[in-house]
């Protein structure tokens, strides 16, 4: 499979996912799995991947199911069962979330790099992927550090609830960087720390973006937020 030529905006973007977050290394077998809205993405990916000397095999989910797709194909799953590392990059349609955790079992069996690029346009290939990943390890690694301590969270000068959790310290942060290794995959963009909290009780305000297909269905929901009322605990000590 061939996604085209590589636009040269997407370039400095797709080198930092291969080099830098996956470390893709010569003579290594990457997976790369796209969609048709997300042919650009990929094209910048493989022709990333070339440069390194790793060897690429390329799929386009329309080739095997019509969308949206409710299993994973079965030739995505045998080439995530031979690669040492794999890439999803995709558009989400609703009901498809089965098929996207068949594709993460695999990865998640096999302890493979990972790169879970759900709906990731050119326009965050131009941003969010040309961040310094380095960095963002070691500021994560702070923020971890101190949230082992923490026993709540308060969100300022907006609070995103009107109950902060409290902490269960019984349970680890994680964090997600950007660069990514066998023991935990990631998506790109990344840049996260979060566990399981031990109780949230009130009201949870999501004002940016809801993930998934809500992404290109809501877009940004600074203007028009999801409310949600908790009334039991998110985890039980």
């Amino acid at each position: 499979m061939n996604f085209g030529p590589a636009s040269p905006d997407l370039l400095p973007g797709a080198k930092n996912a291969v080099e830098t977050c996956l470390s893709i290394q010569p003579g290594e077998k990457v997976a790369l799995v796209a969609d048709e809205p997300s042919r650009a993405v990929a094209a910048s990916l493989s022709a990333a991947i070339d440069t390194v000397h790793a060897k690429c095999t390329s799929l386009l989910l329309e080739d095997f199911a019509p969308r949206p797709i409710k299993s994973a194909p079965a030739p995505v799953l045998d080439a995530l069962e031979t690669a040492d590392v794999g890439i999803l990059c995709m558009n989400p349609q609703p009901g498809e979330l089965s098929a996207r955790m068949a594709i993460v079992k695999v990865v998640e069996r096999r302890q493979i790099r990972y790169a879970h690029m759900v709906g990731v346009t050119p326009e965050i290939m131009q941003q969010g992927m040309r961040a310094d990943y380095r960095m963002v390890d070691r500021l994560s690694d702070k923020l971890r550090e101190r949230m082992l301590r923490a026993e709540t969270l308060t969100v300022k000068p907006k609070p995103a609830q009107s109950s902060p959790p409290t902490s269960n310290r019984g349970l680890d942060w994680v964090k997600t960087s950007g660069l990514i290794s066998p023991r935990y995959w990631s998506n790109l963009p990344a840049g996260e720390v979060f566990t399981t909290p031990a109780t949230v009780d009130g009201t949870f305000v999501c004002d940016a973006t809801a993930g998934d297909h809500f992404n290109g269905k809501y877009g940004d929901l600074q203007r028009t937020p999801l409310t949600l009322e908790i009334k039991a605990p998110a985890f039980a000590t």
